[in-house]
């Protein structure tokens, strides 16, 4: 397994090299251009929605992404340093 990591500051000019990165990635894989083309959709989407949502723009925070490849196969994980979603503990149901 390979691993590639990119950190880039919370800044959208930086998503462009992570964009650009996972078009290398999937033509280093062979995938064809229309799973590239999305590929590199959901990679600037997911980097984007980090910097803004997660980092809140803040050029200081860092945003990481790990290309993650085993052989044929490709995962991704983006990172920020957002506290997430609030979860909530289990809702107590009426009883009918």
């Amino acid at each position: 397994m390979n691993d590639v990591e990119i950190h880039i500051p919370s800044d959208h000019v930086f998503e462009r090299i992570v964009r650009d990165s996972a078009v290398v990635v999937a033509r280093y894989l062979g995938f064809p251009d229309e799973r590239t083309a999305d590929l590199q959709l959901a990679v600037s989407e997911a980097v984007t929605n980090a910097i803004e949502h997660g980092n809140h723009n803040q050029h200081h925070v860092k945003v990481g992404v790990h290309f993650l490849l085993h052989d044929d196969r490709l995962a991704i994980r983006v990172v920020d340093q957002g506290g997430g979603i609030p979860t909530f503990g289990p809702v107590d149901r009426p009883s009918i």
